[in-house]
């Protein structure tokens, strides 16, 4: 018994010292790397392409990732610029003469001025078809669409479908 335990423990230490002098990705890649993609950049280890975390992280213009995933402050979109975005998309919609968003949070409701001609009957397709293509834009808002010059408050809105 006390053999296997001595057996057991040379195979431990052994096999903890072979794991330990070798690099993580199992070649011996450093900073002074003889791979010539690591010669051309600096000889600072962020520099070299031997990292994981930079080959698919969205961060250095390699990314295999859902695009409304924020991953970064520079990725984060501002409320302004997806209302903008919203705005134009619904604006090349045959029948829209204007709109106006409003987004907060996670809701954005979009107010749709038709055309002077547009008939009254057809508000309803008018508004599936812009909640479409407004949802199809940005799905990461819940959208609710309205159609004509009613009055409009988006925080009441908001509140309806609570």
């Amino acid at each position: 018994m006390r053999r296997l335990l001595i057996w057991f423990l040379l195979f431990t230490i052994f096999g903890l010292g072979l794991t330990a002098c070798t690099s993580p990705l199992g070649t011996d890649e450093g900073p002074e790397s003889t791979h010539p993609q690591a010669q051309q950049k600096g000889k600072f280890r962020f520099q070299t392409d031997n990292y994981r975390y930079m080959t698919d992280d969205g961060r250095h213009g390699i990314t295999n990732r859902n695009p409304n995933l924020r991953v970064g402050e520079w990725s984060r979109p501002s409320t302004g610029g997806d209302e903008r975005r919203i705005r134009e998309k619904v604006k090349q919609i045959k029948g829209v003469r204007d709109a106006k968003v409003s987004i907060t949070g996670g809701h954005a409701a979009i107010r749709v001025i038709p055309d002077a001609g547009f008939p009254k009957d057809k508000y309803e397709e008018l508004q599936e078809h812009v909640l479409r293509e407004a949802t199809f834009l940005m799905p990461r808002y819940e959208i609710r669409v309205r159609v004509g010059m009613s009055k409009w408050n988006p925080m009441r809105f908001f509140n309806k479908g609570a």
